[in-house]
């Protein structure tokens, strides 16, 4: 059996639990691992970071009074309470509690006192009033049983004097402030309740359920409260919030539209106010009313996939082994950052080298300036100096905007250059993109071209190439390379183009279009024969050529097929649902991804050769070998593989299987904020970036000579247009005239 050690190398997550602000809303702290990062409110960029050593911090909560000497309370998985203080990034007191902390609220700090929910057990959390003590110290009593174990399904409010959590029953109050007994207010349909809030000043709670109705309860110390139904949504609430000053309650879920609710107008039509098409669907909502900022948290930069799942790594991963960058040791991951961009990070190094934005600002007409839209890149192919971009930008499901990109690396600039941008119709879907080389076109057998393959689910198979121009003032009239252009477009029985593979021994092309996989000739595109999948009603997700001669991967929502594409038979089928597959580009070992585990096989013949476990019950999204630089053949290559909780692991291979998994110094990709040193800003104007907007060159020019180079630049398409301030900056700047000398003087 083969010896292997399955390790985090790193990832984040933020939405395990609510943010909140500190500072008068100046900064944000959010929980990421075994971290609490500090943003700006302003800039989004990291501003600190309170380590926790190994332990996952799942909680915070900011408090007011200087004189406890800290003003934020973080909670970690191991039952770990720590109080910080955010100016100096110092720990100012710990402790242990027995029990590992579900949430909490501290309502004094003469003494600190606060409320936990602590899970005593698996099916058992209870509701305790704890006294934290300096040095390590504290007193706890239970105040409630049976509590929820979901963050949730409970909350504090009115000051911490109230608490109130919802079962399937009823909803259950009780007053903090003194021992009375718990008032249950049954509900017919409190089974659908699917998260509370509670009012910040006021005895209030607001229920929301899965049919998108929201009830605020009143007088609930009494035995008939009084319910208002606030019902705008008609899918689940995601979250409820009130402001701090309770005057407004804000729900969002999967309409991903933010709906703000007048508390103090009780007509529905007037009193309620919209933030129409966030990204994607809200999970938490933050406020601080003080200097007008709002937090959301979203779904961490999930898309939607042709099978109707989502993915935080639309992208995938993809490796460069090329070494673009002198500053980058080759190998290279490339995948998906922060909405938008890309991030490069060195396997030699084990860290994110730098980030590359993809989609610019995307500027939006003034109608539609209440809209945030989702902005990602969907897809990347990289091959020598080339690398390929699909940028998405969903307005609505039916209406998403896509361009394909094409960037090319410049060594003098240290930079990508936008060569080329098609957009293509709204609501065209492209499934993938690959890189084929050695095609011929023209009769000339001799010429050949790199081409990349664009698949869309409307049927058409796209192949571009570099045109080639003439230079007019050169007599020899030497051909130069100029845009990409589509040079041909296949299609089959108006079947959805799902996938290409391109396999360059076999000089071969393999299409999977709906159920049937048809192959043509990579050099001429010449249909030769095509094989339907056994199921018609499945169609096939992924191709990928073996690294036997003749063997053809198929897979399907449910199975696994080999191919053979020279016997034009089928060789074996294994029966079973597979997220995604890969294959060691070294050993022709193919790794496939399962709901709980990875298997590894041999090929030809079929045969097993380990099966791992998830360290997690998170499902990968993406995978991929990496070959060492000492590679031979028949070893293993690592692999790598990124999961929906936005984690990446590393699987080695002929290690000792009692290595420390040590996530300690595990690198954080670039989700959210910027906390790189080095960034890259790409040059989104195509081959004629702003080098003439230079302050130098602007102060020899006349006013009307400045305005007219603006306006040249801002020729471009609006989208692909860097900040107001880098355009206007240069002309500004050169008005401003200059200092007279001490002789002038």
């Amino acid at each position: 059996m083969l010896r292997y050690n399955v390790r985090c190398v790193g990832g984040s997550r933020l939405i395990r639990s609510p943010p909140c602000f500190l500072e008068n809303g100046q900064l944000l702290a959010c929980c990421v691992r075994s971290s609490a990062l500090l943003y700006s409110a302003y800039t989004a960029e990291i501003c600190g970071e309170l380590r926790h050593g190994a332990e996952e911090v799942i909680m915070l909560q900011c408090i007011e009074g200087s004189h406890v000497g800290g003003n934020l309370i973080t909670a970690t998985k191991t039952g770990n309470i720590r109080l910080w203080s955010t100016k100096e990034a110092l720990l100012v007191d710990t402790w242990k509690l027995e029990y590992k902390a579900v949430g909490f609220r501290i309502v004094s700090t003469k003494p600190l006192v606060g409320y936990f929910v602590l899970e005593k057990n698996p099916k058992v959390c209870n509701l305790y009033r704890i006294v934290l003590n300096p040095g390590g110290y504290f007193e706890w009593t239970v105040v409630a049983q049976d509590v929820p174990h979901d963050l949730k399904h409970f909350c504090f409010a009115n000051r911490g004097r109230c608490f109130a959590y919802i079962t399937r029953k009823n909803l259950s109050v009780c007053s903090l402030t003194n021992e009375g007994p718990q008032v249950k207010h049954p509900y017919k349909e409190a089974a659908n309740w699917v998260c509370i809030a509670g009012h910040p000043h006021q005895a209030v709670v607001a229920t929301g359920d899965v049919d998108g109705v929201i009830l605020i309860w009143n007088n609930l110390f009494r035995g008939n409260p009084v319910r208002t139904v606030c019902h705008w949504h008609t899918m689940p609430i995601g979250h409820l919030a009130f402001n701090q000053s309770g005057s407004a309650l804000y729900s969002g879920g999967q309409e991903r539209v933010v709906v703000k609710w007048n508390l103090h107008n009780p007509d529905q039509s007037e009193g309620r106010d919209y933030l129409p098409r966030i990204a994607i669907q809200l999970v938490t909502a933050m406020m601080k009313i003080t200097q007008s900022i709002q937090s959301i948290a979203l779904r961490p930069t999930f898309s939607v996939a042709q099978d109707g799942t989502t993915t935080p790594l639309p992208a995938g991963l993809t490796l460069d082994v090329t070494g673009l960058s002198e500053s980058m040791e080759p190998p290279v991951l490339i995948f998906n950052g922060r909405p938008g961009e890309l991030q490069f990070y060195s396997l030699a190094t084990n860290s994110v080298v730098f980030n590359l934005e993809i989609t610019g600002k995307m500027l939006l007409p003034v109608e539609c300036e209440k809209e945030v839209h989702s902005v990602d890149v969907s897809a990347v192919a990289v091959v020598d100096q080339w690398m390929v971009t699909v940028e998405e930008r969903q307005n609505d499901i039916a209406n998403t905007d896509r361009k394909l990109k094409f960037w090319k690396y410049n060594r003098d600039t240290v930079n990508f250059d936008l060569d080329t941008c098609v957009e293509y119709l709204p609501g065209t879907v492209i499934s993938s993109i690959r890189f084929v080389n050695g095609l011929t076109f023209d009769n000339n057998p001799t010429k050949t071209y790199l081409a990349l393959a664009t698949t869309c689910l409307d049927g058409r198979v796209n192949f571009w190439t570099q045109t080639e121009e003439s230079d007019d003032n050169d007599d020899n009239t030497e051909q130069l390379e100029g845009a990409w252009r589509c040079r041909t477009t296949l299609t089959f029985r108006e079947l959805p183009a799902n996938f290409v593979a391109n396999s360059e021994s076999l000089s071969m092309i393999a299409i999977a279009f709906g159920c049937t996989i048809t192959l043509w000739n990579s050099n001429d595109l010449v249909f030769r024969r095509s094989m339907n999948v056994c199921d018609g009603s499945v169609a096939v997700r992924q191709l990928e050529f073996a690294l036997e001669e003749d063997l053809l991967l198929a897979m399907s929502t449910f199975t696994l097929t080999a191919w053979s594409v020279r016997h034009l038979n089928r060789v074996w089928t294994v029966k079973m649902s597979f997220s995604n597959i890969c294959i060691d580009p070294i050993s022709g070992v193919v790794a496939a991804f399962t709901i709980k585990n990875v298997l590894l096989f041999k090929v030809n013949p079929l045969s097993r050769l380990a099966e791992i476990r998830y360290p997690n019950q998170a499902l990968p999204v993406a995978s991929i070998f990496v070959p060492s630089a000492d590679a031979t053949p028949g070893r293993l290559s690592t692999l790598y593989y990124f999961t929906m909780e936005q984690y990446m692991y590393r699987i080695e291979w002929d290690v000792d299987q009692e290595e420390d998994d040590c996530r300690e110094d595990a690198v954080m990709f670039e989700t959210v904020g910027s906390h790189q040193t080095q960034s890259w800003t790409s040059t989104l104007v195509g081959r004629a970036p702003l080098k003439q907007l230079q302050t130098e060159s602007m102060k020899s020019k006349t006013i009307i000579e400045r305005l007219s180079e603006v306006d040249k630049s801002l020729a471009a398409p609006a989208h692909t247009l860097p900040s107001l301030d880098a355009i206007l900056r240069p002309v500004l700047l050169s008005l401003i005239p200059d200092r007279p000398s001490d002789a002038t003087a």
